[in-house]
């Protein structure tokens, strides 16, 4: 072989490594962004700043996003404070009229286990009349608010 093929198959097993370790992982995986880290600059907010109960912070921020009969520019300064900087990205062009109408009815819980997230993090579910949602909640450090990073719908839903 001449040093052209042994480069050109080189870059070619480089590429192929590359999109197995990185690119597939993401597309396949449930779990939120590993890289939308929250930001220590977050603007603070009255909303659920108090609370360093992720329970509290996930019941509050659940409210607020599942109030689908409101305008949209109500609900979005409503719900854009409990939102971390990816969510407010990716929740900025949902019509609230289209969020499932479902009532909470059970109590909220969150799970032992942290999500695989940098910083701090937290899994809330919320048992609805619609099935469980699940509210991925991080912060920079104990004393930070937490922030919604994104939510999960039930099994067979769709995701917002």
């Amino acid at each position: 072989m001449n040093t052209k093929t042994i480069l050109l198959a080189g870059g070619l097993l480089l590429a192929v490594v590359l999109i197995g370790v990185v690119i597939v992982p993401e597309l396949v995986s449930d779990d939120p962004e590993p890289s939308q880290r929250p930001s220590p600059t977050s603007a603070p907010s009255s909303a659920g700043e108090a609370s360093t109960d992720p329970v509290v912070f996930g019941s509050e921020v659940f409210a607020a996003w599942s109030k689908r009969d409101q305008a949209y520019e109500a609900w979005w300064t409503e719900l854009q404070p409990y939102l971390d900087e990816a969510a407010v990205a990716a929740y900025r062009a949902t019509d609230p009229a289209e969020i499932p109408d479902v009532k909470v009815n059970g109590d909220l819980s969150v799970d032992k286990e942290p999500p695989d997230l940098p910083g701090l993090s937290a899994l809330v579910r919320v048992p609805t009349t619609g099935g469980e949602f699940g509210l991925f909640l991080v912060r920079v450090e104990e004393s930070s608010p937490w922030r919604l990073l994104r939510i999960n719908f039930p099994e067979g839903g769709s995701k917002a």
